[in-house]
């Protein structure tokens, strides 16, 4: 009698869990794929950020910051996306100097951004920001990373970037961001590119943007875009994946 009811306690006890489980709260992103979600991150909160400012800290500090007072997690694209910045850019003699970083909460939002200097000599050559934006959802009780941007700025070194160099460029942050057919939209940029000819003064180039073709509730919302300056050279770089919850 005794073994039977310490079955049927732990056949409950099962029951239980499982009941648990099938009725736990799912995340905003849940419905995506594993590889779209690994560029993303939710996690339950009770409460906004606050507001607070961190001016001109390391990454390391921004990072403990992010995990540690606010409870937050990076995307698996974190890493990669720093140590691919954190080498000298395209040109051997534009040297990576260094990074900071800041931490800026208003309430519903939080932006951990960081910027990278590269330098050529004893001068700024070039420019990398790289920004990671949270929102807090008060009627869900959760945190979703919401949007993330690169944006490189060239300045001088532009104008010594060969179309190869750009294109090695473009098919990096492609691949951070998971574009699907990135082949496809560079051949498209190019066509683009041959028809502007000598027209290419303060021309802007959407290299990729699925916003109109994504598959709802399957992909992230993925733009690149490319700048020229009023020479005709490559000024910026602007890349930006989007919330799934728009």
């Amino acid at each position: 009698m005794f073994q039977r009811k310490n079955i049927m306690l732990a056949i409950f006890c099962l029951l239980s869990v499982i009941s648990l489980v099938g009725c736990s709260k799912s995340s905003s992103y849940s419905r995506l794929p594993k590889q779209e979600q690994n560029l993303v991150w939710s996690g339950e909160r009770t409460k906004p950020f606050g507001e607070y400012d961190y001016f001109d800290i390391s990454q390391k500090e921004a990072i403990k910051l992010v995990k540690d007072k606010f409870k937050l997690e990076l995307p698996v694209s974190h890493d990669k996306i720093s140590d691919f910045t954190k080498k000298d850019l395209i040109l051997e003699e534009i040297k990576y100097t260094k990074e900071v970083s800041f931490v800026f909460a208003r309430d519903n939002q939080l932006k951990y951004r960081t910027n990278y200097v590269y330098n050529e000599g004893d001068k700024t050559a070039a420019f990398v920001s790289v920004d990671f934006d949270y929102t807090y959802l008060s009627k869900e009780k959760e945190a979703i990373l919401s949007t993330q941007t690169i944006q490189y700025q060239f300045f001088e070194v532009g104008k010594k970037l060969s179309q190869s160099e750009i294109d090695g460029l473009l098919k990096e942050v492609g691949s951070f961001m998971k574009v699907t057919d990135m082949d496809k939209e560079l051949a498209e940029y190019h066509k683009e590119l041959t028809d502007s000819k000598d027209k290419l003064a303060n021309k802007t180039f959407v290299v990729s943007d699925n916003a109109k073709t994504k598959i709802k509730d399957k992909e992230l919302t993925k733009k690149i875009v490319l700048l020229y300056d009023e020479s005709g050279n490559p000024k910026e770089l602007y890349a930006r994946i989007g919330d799934a919850v728009e």
